[in-house]
């Protein structure tokens, strides 16, 4: 976060327990099928210990299925990648690109 051009606040960091699965929760708000399993998953050219939690419902005459995967070593709740498909097909996906700390360029707010 940005204030007058200079970096507000320290970087935060925390630690997303792996038996709070946000996935889960949000899969109960659809009244989703849901199944959960350790595995693990390559992303930022790391290996991953993740729960890929699968959610299955269907909506308006549509199937869908998210399959989410999740790491407590993962930043922002967790979130190494999410794939939503709509009758097989790609809806919309999500993927951890980058990792760590990175130097910050005052001049152009990100």
């Amino acid at each position: 976060m940005w204030l007058n051009g200079e970096p507000a606040g320290l970087p935060a960091t925390r630690v997303e327990p792996i038996d709070v699965d946000w996935a889960l929760r949000d899969a109960k708000r659809v009244k989703a099928s849901t199944e959960a399993r350790q595995t693990s998953l390559t992303a930022v050219r790391r290996q991953w210990p993740t729960r890929l939690t699968i959610a299955r419902w269907r909506y308006e005459g549509v199937n869908y299925e998210r399959r989410t995967w999740t790491s407590s070593d993962g930043p922002v709740y967790g979130l190494i990648r999410m794939l939503l498909t709509g009758d097989d097909t790609l809806v919309t996906s999500m993927e951890l690109t980058a990792f760590g700390h990175a130097p910050c360029d005052a001049s152009s707010p990100q």
